[in-house]
C-alpha cells in the first residue's frame, strides 16, 4: 500500500511538473506573440507617419511651386508693363523731335 501511495504521489508529481512546463511554454509564446503584435503596430504607426509625411512634403512642395510660378506671372507682368512704359516714352520723343 505504502509503496502504491507513493507510486500515485509520483505520478502526481509528474502530472504537475508537465503541466506546469506546458503552462511555461504558453506563457512564452503569448510573450512572444506580445512581442510580435507590438512590432507590427510599432511598424504600422512608423509607417503611417512616413506616409503622411510624404504627403506633407508633396503638398508643400506643390504650394511652393504654385507660389513660385505665381511670382514669375508677377514679374512678367511688370516687365511688361516696363516694356510698354518705354515704348511710350520713345514714340512720345519721337513726337517731339
Amino acid at each position: 500500500m505504502r509503496k502504491e501511495n507513493e507510486g500515485n504521489e509520483d505520478k502526481l508529481y509528474d502530472q504537475m511538473y508537465e503541466e506546469h512546463g506546458k503552462l511555461l511554454e504558453q506563457r512564452e509564446k503569448e510573450k512572444a506573440n506580445a512581442n510580435k503584435e507590438k512590432i507590427l503596430n510599432d511598424k504600422q504607426s512608423r509607417d503611417l507617419q512616413m506616409r503622411e509625411e510624404k504627403r506633407r512634403k508633396k503638398q508643400e512642395e506643390k504650394e511652393n511651386l504654385i507660389a513660385e510660378q505665381e511670382y514669375i506671372r508677377r514679374y512678367q507682368q511688370e516687365m511688361e508693363a516696363e516694356r510698354a512704359i518705354q515704348m511710350e516714352k520713345r514714340r512720345q520723343e519721337k513726337l517731339y523731335l
